[in-house]
């Protein structure tokens, strides 16, 4: 069984991509289209507050998300609130009113009793107890034909040194869009029983029996993982302000699931508004993408508004505090391991700026690829120093993409971007290539500087 853990949701669902996308798993066909099943797997994730993946390019739709945990914590199966966050989500639905597998209506409704309630009331009354299991299979769903059946089958909660853990078992995973979700929402109901029997938070755990990714989400995943990395994740947590999505669990869920967002918490009321003016067909979008909150959840807003076709990003905030953390492509601020995710030309691009900006430096740099008695020598003669300094920014993006962890294919990807910027630039890839010897040295004299 393949294992996931970690302390960073993000970080934890990067990998679980990577895993499924190279899995050597052959592609076999199924009711929802041909698919490659990783069979079973364990993730675990704990001491994050923040449950919403972002990650470049999967475009997560937060606002949703929210929703769908409001409708499950509410007990209803009715399609409506979420059809106005997702357009004809009634196609899960078998009568086009409600959805046969609704979560939290089996937990709240179907078997005569609220079994949240009944979860609270019993590990309030003996927090020692292992005999917390909420079912959310049924047995009439044994060969019952439906477009909605659980995914998720049971829930087992338990409260150790203090803290409620959740381990939720899953008979089928899509690990693209089930997921995400999956996290979120039972972290939400995990955190909503843990203040009502008045402990803290503990771990999450999902076990799965098929951890699986569908043929028709590859390409999309391949660009998620092109556009990504544990540096990329890791600054965002660095520089992003923190947002604990725990409070969720305190907004009237009813109300959001009436479209009614004036009373609840500051930062959802305005995503919620954002996004109902957002569907509501608003001409000015550049004002709903600047006043997305200033945080992790604002920021998940922006992933999503990047991948909506038609929408052109511009949020000062955060453009400025990418800047600021060098992670973002800008004739100021270069960062080559970011750079090696870009385009062909937008590398280019950048090799051009930095010629330009910075040939003050040249004779440093040179200095560095000429030692004494050393095998690379320069001809200063016939030196074009606008190449060299561009040959320069182009090797150390270079060594930045096979320097990378990533799987192989996405390696000799990297490489042939580069070779198009070269191309594009009319140098030589040997020169670029002979260049990367002097990396460290390189760098060295580029921050000390301040140019990286």
């Amino acid at each position: 069984m393949k294992t996931f853990i970690g302390n960073n949701f993000s970080k934890v669902y990067y990998d679980m991509l990577c895993y499924t996308y190279n899995s050597k798993a052959k592609l076999d066909s199924s009711r929802g289209g041909s698919v490659k099943d990783t069979g079973p797997a364990y993730f675990e994730i704990s001491n994050d507050n923040f449950r919403i993946p972002l990650l470049k390019k999967r475009g997560f739709n937060p606002f949703f998300v929210l929703s769908e945990s409001s409708w499950i914590l509410s007990g209803l199966n009715t399609v409506s609130p979420l059809d106005f966050f997702i357009k004809d989500y009634a196609k899960f639905s078998d009568d086009g009113t409600t959805l046969n597998g609704a979560y939290g209506y089996r937990l709240r409704n179907k078997f005569g009793y609220d079994q949240i309630n009944r979860a609270i009331s019993l590990l309030k009354n003996n927090p020692s107890t292992r005999r917390v299991v909420l079912s959310l299979w049924s047995t009439d769903d044994l060969g019952y034909q439906s477009n909605d059946l659980p995914c998720n089958i049971s829930i087992i909660l338990k409260v150790r040194s203090g803290k409620l853990d959740i381990t939720v078992i899953n008979r089928s995973n899509d690990v693209f869009l089930g997921v995400p979700h999956n996290v979120f929402v039972f972290f939400m109901l995990q955190v909503y029983i843990a203040k009502g029997i008045g402990c803290e938070v503990g771990i999450q755990r999902h076990f799965t029996d098929s951890l699986h990714l569908y043929e028709r989400d590859m390409d999309q995943v391949k660009e998620i993982l092109s556009a990504n990395n544990e540096a990329i994740i890791s600054s965002l947590i660095e520089k992003i302000p923190s947002f604990d999505t725990k409070t969720y669990a305190d907004v009237n869920h009813n109300e959001v699931t009436n479209l009614e967002f004036q009373e609840i918490h500051q930062d959802y009321r305005i995503m919620f508004e954002l996004f109902r003016e957002y569907k509501n067909g608003s001409k000015d979008v550049s004002s709903i993408i600047n006043r997305l909150p200033c945080n992790m959840l604002g920021y998940s807003g922006l992933l999503w508004f990047e991948e909506r076709k038609g929408f052109e990003i511009n949020n000062k905030y955060f453009y400025e505090l990418s800047l600021e953390g060098g992670n973002v492509l800008d004739d100021t601020i270069l960062n080559f391991d970011f750079l090696k995710n870009e385009t062909s030309e937008k590398i280019a691009e950048s090799a051009k700026s930095f010629s330009s900006k910075y040939s003050n430096f040249v004779d440093e740099l040179i200095h560095v690829t000429e030692p004494q008695n050393s095998f690379f020598t320069i001809n200063r003669e016939k030196l074009d120093e606008m190449k060299f300094l561009q040959s320069i920014h182009l090797s150390l993006v270079f060594a930045s993409a096979t320097a990378s962890f990533l799987n192989v294919y996405l390696k000799d990807e990297y490489i042939t971007r580069i070779q198009n910027a070269a191309n594009l630039l009319n140098l030589n890839m040997k020169d670029i290539v002979d260049l990367t010897k002097f990396e460290g040295k390189l760098v060295q004299v580029l921050n000390n500087n301040n140019i990286v």
